[in-house]
């Protein structure tokens, strides 16, 4: 009998590559790059918004996935579903935020997560989701009608009175994400050809200089995550048999990067490190403590299939 092995998803891996390059751009925008901050890419918190929509992206599947279990039983898989990859990372990460926290929550209250903010969103958000698909007795057509609500109601909130709050940034963005789902793909083969890629090649050049003169342009928050993160998202989700292991990799990394900023945080309040002379060494930590992040998790998880296939033996 052959030995079993665990199905193993597989990913789009030029969407993994946004997900390493936004994570970077948001490091960039924290002072956290080996380069120095300067007029130019200098928008990099709507990296952040770029996850948001990436989360709604497949959040309708796992919704009606989760819908099977009752309500509470549902919302709790859902829940653990977005936090379990996250694992140590994520806690480690939280440490750093709150011991910053407590040092200046005299002077100045802040956010306990600091700048691990849009993980409460990221679980309240699609939570929140949840729950209005359970009351619309599980209607799709009616739940994407109150979604594209939704996404309309936030966005004049995020940009009339309610400026850059996260909760309707998070909701805005998922919301987006949700509608990117139910769109057909395209099929743009010709003479074995995807003009997927060509498409998508030119969207990350545009992107590019988008993001590199956004300060120039007016109304960039909107372009950017209204048009260029759902259609770079939609071109690559139309290519098909996207992978690439070195893009897989590098998205692999992209949460250790953000999440170990908050350790860069605390050595700088301490006085370690600074931002303005130091970059190369921030830098440093955050990607050497994702690397290292990384080839942890791969062991264990190499460990945890090996004693898998190792019982499956003992029971035959």
């Amino acid at each position: 009998m052959e030995e079993a092995k665990s199905p193993i998803r597989k990913r789009n891996s030029l969407i993994e590559f946004y997900r390493f390059v936004f994570a970077l751009w948001v490091l960039y925008y924290h002072g956290y790059f080996f380069l120095p901050k300067n007029q130019f890419f200098d928008s990099g918190f709507l990296g952040v918004d770029f996850f948001f929509v990436l989360s709604g992206l497949f959040l309708l599947k796992a919704i009606v996935d989760a819908t099977g279990f009752g309500f509470w039983k549902g919302m709790f898989s859902l829940v653990w579903k977005k936090l379990k990859p996250l694992g140590i990372t994520l806690i480690i990460s939280l440490v750093f935020a709150q011991i910053y926290f407590w040092i200046h929550i005299v002077d100045d209250f802040g956010d306990p997560f600091g700048f691990m903010w849009y993980i409460k969103w990221l679980v309240v958000v699609p939570a929140a989701y949840y729950a209005l698909f359970y009351a619309l007795k599980k209607n799709k057509k009616q739940f994407l009608i109150a979604a594209g609500a939704i996404v309309v109601i936030c966005y004049t909130l995020l940009h009339t009175v309610c400026l850059e709050w996260g909760v309707w940034r998070g909701f805005g963005g998922i919301g987006i994400g949700i509608l990117l789902s139910q769109v057909p793909k395209l099929n743009l083969k010709f003479n074995k050809f995807d003009f997927s890629i060509l498409i998508s090649a030119i969207l990350i050049v545009g992107t590019f200089f988008m993001a590199m003169y956004a300060r120039y342009i007016p109304f960039h928050n909107h372009m950017f995550v209204l048009i260029l993160f759902p259609a770079l998202l939609y071109f690559a989700n139309c290519i098909e048999n996207c992978h690439i292991s070195v893009f897989n990799y590098l998205g692999s990394l992209s949460f250790g990067i953000y999440a170990y900023q908050t350790l860069n945080r605390l050595l700088e309040d301490f006085g370690c490190l600074n931002d303005k002379k130091d970059n190369v060494a921030l830098f440093s930590i955050v990607l050497g403590l994702a690397i290292l992040d990384n080839l942890v998790r791969r062991i264990v998880r190499h460990y945890k299939q090996n004693n898998i296939v190792e019982d499956e033996k003992n029971v035959e």
